[in-house]
């Protein structure tokens, strides 16, 4: 089976060997030539894929069987472009994908199917934003990353943050609702016949970016409450859409017994999410994720039985303003398992973005919460070796 894959990116790595594990020929896609897979492997075709036309052109031109997406929106939204084009693409058709992408077009359908999620509050005068309970969340519609997001404690900054949203947006659109507070979860379910296989739960931290993940790890304690209340809603939310076989990813904030959930997406999440999933419990999750997407899943191949249940805790690696990538120092008690260096040593990192991911194996499983919270002081990558 000949496979174009969406995405060059090293988050996408793991998708990538999964299908040459499964026997395809595999080929990559992306307009960066600096991406580790466009610079690590060979079949490798510069274009920009968030153009469905050119990818249609290489499609026929080089006569792939199927195309699959990576591990960002664009590409799974391209993909689904390309299927109603009469390309082989294992995605869900495009209005499906408009109603779960879209923020505005999800809070719809969350409320319509009577899921829990942050209340939205409607376009705002300043005669009527004096009524609203702040403080409130304003973000793009169509945005990613935690781009142009930003809370708004009093009326009079609400046109600012609305301006701010908007440069985010291609759309020029931007959905305001009530800021909820507590823990940042993710729930990770694979579907198959309106059904979910298998799910995990993986509990988020926000240190460097208030809106962008940067530590995790699995959750096996979260309660029953809670569980079952994101299994009916992911549930409701296939059966209503009639979404195809394969992953739905979800973020929600919960606190004690109540959730709300918060945005969900079908393609992989980035930063090596899959790794984190592997070294924790065993799973292959980029490969049952890829299976998926050629159509070729085996039920059997999810042994839940034998998983395993290790403390690991994945860390995104920064560099602060004005520094350079030097060495990382981690607590004495958690043990380093695996690094991927993003920079070069020596490289200065002014957008004070990722520079590498890092999984470290906690001592004890119910030390990992406050092992992950340690790690806000200890992530940042020294200025000197």
């Amino acid at each position: 089976m000949k496979v174009l894959l969406l995405d060059t990116s090293f988050s996408s790595a793991p998708i990538y060997n999964s299908l040459l594990d499964q026997g395809c020929d595999v080929y990559v896609c992306g307009n960066n030539p600096d991406d580790y897979l466009a610079r690590s492997v060979n079949q490798y075709h510069r274009l920009d894929y968030s153009c469905a036309e050119k990818v249609a052109s290489l499609l026929s031109s080089d006569a792939f069987d199927v195309v699959v997406p990576g591990c960002n929106d664009v590409s799974y939204s391209v993909c689904a472009e390309l299927k109603g084009m009469g390309f082989q693409s294992f995605v869900d058709d495009k209005e499906v994908v408009d109603a779960l992408f879209s923020k505005d077009n999800y809070r719809d359908l969350l409320t319509s199917l009577n899921v829990p999620t942050p209340k939205v509050i409607e376009a705002l005068t300043e005669t009527e934003s004096e009524s609203v309970c702040f403080p409130v969340i304003v973000k793009p519609t169509d945005s990613y990353s935690g781009l142009g997001i930003s809370v708004v404690d009093q009326p009079s900054d609400l046109d600012l943050a609305i301006d701010q949203a908007k440069k985010y947006s291609k759309n020029d659109t931007v959905v305001i609702e009530q800021f909820v507070t507590g823990q940042l979860c993710s729930h990770s379910a694979f579907v198959k016949g309106g059904e979910i296989l298998w799910d995990v739960f993986v509990d988020e931290y926000c240190f460097f970016n208030p809106y962008a993940v940067d530590i995790s790890f699995v959750n096996l304690r979260i309660s029953d409450a809670i569980q079952v209340t994101l299994r009916e809603s992911v549930r409701k939310i296939v059966s209503h859409l009639g979404l195809v076989d394969g992953l739905l990813h979800t973020q929600f904030i919960y606190k004690n017994d109540e959730c709300w959930l918060i945005e969900a997406t079908r393609r992989c999440p980035g930063d090596l999410y899959s790794r984190l999933i592997e070294h924790t419990l065993g799973v292959n999750y980029a490969g049952h994720y890829a299976a998926f997407l050629i159509g070729q899943h085996n039920e059997a191949s999810l042994d839940i039985l034998n998983m395993r249940h290790d403390p690991v805790i994945r860390s995104t690696l920064n560099v602060a303003e004005g520094k350079v990538a030097g060495a990382i120092y981690p607590p004495e008690d958690l043990r380093l398992i695996e690094l991927i260096s993003l920079v070069p040593l020596g490289a200065r990192d002014p957008n004070r973005s990722r520079v590498g991911v890092a999984f470290f194996v906690c001592d004890k499983e119910r030390n990992i919460r406050s092992k992950a919270e340690s790690l806000e002081f200890y992530r940042q990558v020294s200025n000197n070796l």
